[in-house]
């Protein structure tokens, strides 16, 4: 990770949460899912309790 985004990015825990989100978004469009498909989601998840980070 270091070698790719170099200390800064790399110890930015929200940068980093927000490039995984990105590159999951894309890759779900990519593969077929709409926009509406992507916010019914959110929705979902944002619906129900926080987790736990394992």
């Amino acid at each position: 990770m270091m070698e790719c985004f170099g200390p800064t990015i790399s110890a930015d825990k929200q940068e980093r949460n927000h490039r995984f989100l990105e590159e999951a978004l894309e890759l779900v469009q990519a593969c077929g899912a709409t926009q509406s498909e992507a916010h019914q989601l959110v929705d979902y998840v944002y619906g129900r309790p926080v987790g736990e980070k394992s």
